[in-house]
């Protein structure tokens, strides 16, 4: 974010508290200072902080009166938490707000991955104002989320991108297990869940399933069941949730109902006597 705005003519100044922070600061030629002491005042500050710590980070700002002012913003990136977790700061600024980019970022990501990426935002009306101005400044689409609702859409992101790699980790698991060299699964299977995520941008979930649930093929249900009873017992109970997903999917894109309720009843006995 400090990377885009900047390239987008605003001044950026990071408070980077630790070494790594600050290494990385220093390598993309940001400004820095190591302290909020140190700050200098800011029309916008921006909490780029794990979730857990913005109500703290919110307090420090009040103890450093001198970073505010009664037309500065405050913001937070985080996609979870609500924007009351800044409320020490409502009498101090002029709007207190969060902004969350709907994309996944790492030490190694560059400003350019938040271009055209979908970004959340919610708080008061000055607040929304300054992040749909940063949003344009880094290439955003923002969207308004109400603050009660941020858990749940969040709780959505995590499923589309932290269970997503969570899951392809069970897959290239369990195929290395079956004889298969690691990384050829870690390719084979990257390329799998990428055309299954081609499809869904593409058309409604429904049409975009495959696999032997929709087709009803209960026989090769039965044989993953028996396959990870026998190799992989600790993935069971996932598949087994999964597939039970899976099948309320399948009945919205027309699976026949006997079809449905025999790949039920084998999800429920999963160890057939």
């Amino acid at each position: 974010m400090a990377a885009g705005l900047r390239e987008a003519g605003w001044p950026v100044v990071l408070v980077a508290r630790g070494n790594a922070s600050a290494a990385r600061a220093a390598a993309c030629g940001l400004a820095f200072v190591r302290s909020l002491g140190d700050a200098p005042a800011a029309g916008l500050v921006l909490l780029c902080v794990p979730d857990d710590a913005v109500s703290n980070a919110a307090l420090a700002l009040c103890d450093h009166p001198h970073l505010l002012s009664t037309s500065a913003v405050v913001l937070h990136t985080s996609g979870a938490v609500p924007v009351a977790a800044l409320v020490a700061l409502d009498a101090l600024v002029a709007g207190t707000g969060s902004l969350h980019p709907l994309q996944t970022v790492t030490v190694h990501s560059s400003a350019g991955v938040l271009h055209g990426a979908p970004a959340a935002v919610s708080g008061d009306a000055i607040a929304i104002a300054m992040s749909e101005r940063m949003c344009e400044a880094l290439g955003l689409v923002p969207f308004r989320l109400a603050d009660e609702m941020k858990p749940l859409h969040h709780a959505a992101s995590a499923v589309a991108a932290n269970f997503t790699v969570a899951l392809l980790d069970v897959s290239i698991r369990l195929a290395v297990e079956a004889g298969m060299p690691t990384e050829a699964a870690r390719s084979a299977f990257a390329a799998l869940a990428r055309s299954a995520v081609d499809r869904v941008a593409d058309q409604p979930t429904e049409e975009a399933l495959t696999g032997p649930i929709v087709r009803g093929d209960v026989g090769t249900v039965r044989a993953h069941l028996a396959a990870l009873r026998r190799s992989a017992p600790e993935f069971l109970p996932l598949y087994i949730e999964a597939a039970r997903c899976t099948l309320r999917l399948a009945r919205r894109a027309g699976l026949d109902a006997d079809a449905a309720r025999t790949i039920a009843a084998a999800l429920d006995d999963p160890v057939p006597s």
